[in-house]
């Protein structure tokens, strides 16, 4: 049996959320409140997001960020301040979750503990069929209730006792096509109890799948899973998604999640969308420095610089002259403050020279493929002292360094970022 699902976009037009403070607590302002609560937290503001039939979306962003209640307000759980929701070609905002065709697969799993995995990932099926018209079936005259108590009734009989519906059968068939998928067809008599976390999260995921929904949404359902299961869970559920084609909504804090899953990501801050892109697209293009640290491991490495026109950059400890496509972008920077962004892979180990930065190392990480040195600069009283007093510089594992080890690092010059300091918004060459 092939599984087919419908697909549908979804579309956020200015969502927000906000809660009133609890009685008694500081509102924004630093005032507490009386018996009616005044002002309000606002969670999310201004998000306005397009998902495309079959895309796979990543909502990414730290602890608090907002990410998690933008997927509860998706699936209804939550009630929206303001905005619309569409899924497909319907306004879902008045929907109850039960009507907008869209399954939820949870960090804890959620499943039934006294059913068996069979019965846990029909139980959505044999709900949906229970709340249908009823019809005519061509082996029954029996009215609906009649046959889902039957059925019901004899379903832990031997099996030549047990009665079975055409509704039933459907159901099977429709369990055990989601179980080869999944490769879980000798779990189906077991208890959750019985299953590893692994298996668990295949499970929740296959109630999802077999309900054949418009939507998938997951709110961080690997998070409990060892690093070495993660990494294959994270695999199978993106191959499974490319195969069923089904549009995702997927919830992480863990960017490299993020970049190998996410089609497109959305990278989310303080309840609002900072950028939409793909993976390299975030990574090569951040749009501002948020974005810019937040995507890459290790993240980015920030130095604020003095720009001269027409392509000088100095700072106390190196002097560097950009190439020709910073010359219009940097222009009305002339004299002032640059915030310079590098990452640690592009750092170089290199020699003494005037545009290298002179460094000690502080701390070695090496992990076999990589090593990770943290760097301290060697300036002490410079007017940039305050800031970028560390480095971190990916290096190849068979260059040997140890801890106190004093470096030269080069810039690579065509892979610098340029930030604005006043509004942390990036600053693009111009070609």
């Amino acid at each position: 049996m092939t599984i087919k699902n419908t697909v549908a976009q979804v579309v956020l037009e200015n969502v927000y959320k906000s809660f009133p403070p609890r009685r008694g607590e500081s509102t924004p302002s630093g005032k507490k409140t009386d018996a009616e609560p005044a002002g309000t937290v606002n969670v999310l503001r201004r998000i306005n997001l397009t998902i495309p039939d079959g895309e796979f979306m990543v909502l990414v962003g730290p602890s608090g960020c907002g990410k998690s209640t933008l997927l509860r307000l998706i699936a209804g759980l939550e009630v929206m301040t303001g905005g619309n929701i569409w899924v497909g070609d319907r306004l879902v905002n008045d929907l109850p979750p039960k009507d907008r065709d869209i399954a939820m697969v949870f960090q804890n799993y959620a499943l039934y503990p006294h059913m068996t995995v069979y019965d846990n990932i029909a139980f959505g099926l044999r709900r949906r069929s229970q709340a249908e018209e009823p019809r005519q079936t061509q082996d029954s005259q029996l009215p609906t209730w009649a046959e889902n108590l039957l059925v019901g009734a004899t379903r832990k009989l031997p099996k030549g006792l047990r009665y079975v519906s055409d509704r039933e059968r459907e159901v099977d068939q429709q369990v055990r096509a989601v179980a080869q998928l999944l490769q879980i067809e000798t779990l189906l008599h077991r208890l959750p109890k019985q299953l590893s976390g692994g298996q668990r999260q295949r499970v929740a995921l296959g109630r999802a799948i077999a309900r054949n929904p418009q939507v998938f949404l997951m709110d961080e359902p690997l998070s409990n899973l060892d690093a070495k299961l993660r990494a294959e869970t994270r695999a199978q559920i993106v191959k499974l998604q490319r195969q069923l084609g089904t549009t995702t909504i997927y919830v992480t804090h863990d960017q490299t999640e993020a970049m190998t899953m996410g089609d497109r990501i959305a990278i989310m801050n303080q309840g609002q969308i900072q950028q939409v892109a793909s993976p390299l697209e975030l990574y090569n293009h951040p749009a501002n420095r948020f974005v810019a640290e937040f995507i890459g491991t290790p993240p980015m490495n920030f130095i604020p610089v003095e720009f001269h026109a027409p392509l000088l950059i100095t700072h106390s400890q190196f002097r560097l002259t950009l190439p020709d496509i910073w010359a219009t972008a940097l222009q009305k920077y002339d004299g002032q403050t640059l915030i310079l962004g590098i990452r640690p892979e592009h750092l170089i180990v290199s020699v003494p020279a005037t545009k290298n930065l002179p460094v000690q190392v502080d701390l070695v990480e090496n992990l076999g493929n990589d090593s990770f040195i943290t760097v301290a600069l060697t300036e002490t009283d410079s007017q940039f002292a305050h800031a970028a007093k560390s480095l971190q510089v990916r290096v190849p594992p068979d260059r040997l360094v140890t801890v106190g080890e004093q470096l030269w690092l080069s810039l690579t010059a065509e892979k610098i970022h340029f930030f604005d300091p006043d509004t942390d918004l990036a600053i693009f060459p111009k070609n």
